[in-house]
């Protein structure tokens, strides 16, 4: 731990004094020896997919949660130093490196809050920045077997699997990708989605008025919410672009303010700083 706040020492002191590089590569290795399995995470899945369940096929009403030391809350503390830095200052590789370690961040954020709208959403984004990196540099928590399970563990007990999820858990399931015991967890969900219980409210997401009422505006435009692909509920918000020709892209007000509580960067993923409140 000590290690790790002498690391966020140095990491302001270099982004302070724009030592941009020191302050990357100082953050990305302490952020990586947090995340590694020896490192400060640790995952409970409250009886999700144990053996007795397994043997039994009964579906647990579990959450998985996530018990956060302190190295991986100044992990967060250092990912949010590392998000001041302007990314046109950065290589090529820093910048997705930074964006994937702050999605990464806030996939733990959103279900430290109970987030689960963003949590999915989360994980595609951190899982396509990682994959940008030519070069092994993240670990492997980042991976996307990893990523997609954790979103699953986490969505399954509330709301059931989504389509997209699905596919992702089958192409998992088809490729034998991850371990094996990764393979095996994906095909216990999978065989269990048409157990899922009904979808219902996270009891600490965020409910502007209005959330459950179609939106005039994205009926209007056809416009779909960018982060989940589902027809916006509730007031909309707009995405910024950088390109002037882009298609216009909105996202409902509850998402926009819980990624907004959970990652910095747009949900467009281009680097911008993301602010709607």
């Amino acid at each position: 731990v000590s290690m790790m706040h002498k690391a966020l020492g140095v990491v302001r002191i270099a982004v302070l004094g724009r030592a941009f590089d020191l302050a990357v590569a100082t953050g990305v290795e302490a952020m990586t020896a947090a995340l590694e399995p020896h490192g400060g995470l640790q995952e409970n899945h409250d009886a999700s997919f144990s053996d007795a369940e397994r043997s039994s096929g009964e579906p647990s009403e579990g959450r998985t949660r996530v018990q956060e030391t302190e190295e991986v809350c100044v992990a967060r503390q250092i990912s949010k130093w590392l998000c001041c830095i302007s990314l046109v200052n950065l290589e090529a590789t820093d910048r997705i490196r930074v964006m994937a370690f702050e999605g990464y961040m806030g996939v733990l954020e959103a279900i430290r809050r109970d987030y689960i709208q963003v949590v999915e959403p989360l994980c595609n984004f951190t899982i396509d920045r990682s994959s940008r990196i030519p070069t092994r540099g993240l670990p492997e928590k980042c991976a996307p077997p990893n990523l997609t399970l954790r979103a699953a563990r986490v969505i399954n007990p509330a709301f059931g699997l989504p389509g997209s999820l699905i596919a992702r858990l089958q192409k998992m399931v088809a490729e034998r990708q991850g371990s094996e015991a990764q393979v095996a967890e994906a095909t216990t969900m999978l065989s269990r989605a048409l157990q899922a219980p009904l979808s219902k409210r996270s009891a600490d997401g965020v409910y502007p008025c209005a959330w459950n009422i179609p939106s005039a505006a994205g009926r209007r435009t056809g416009t779909r919410c960018f982060v989940s692909g589902q027809a916006i509920q509730g007031p909309e918000f707009w995405l910024n672009q950088l390109s002037a020709n882009a298609p216009p892209a909105a996202v409902a007000l509850a998402t926009a303010v819980t990624w907004h509580r959970c990652c910095t960067f747009s949900p467009i993923g281009d680097g911008q700083i993301f602010n709607p409140i």
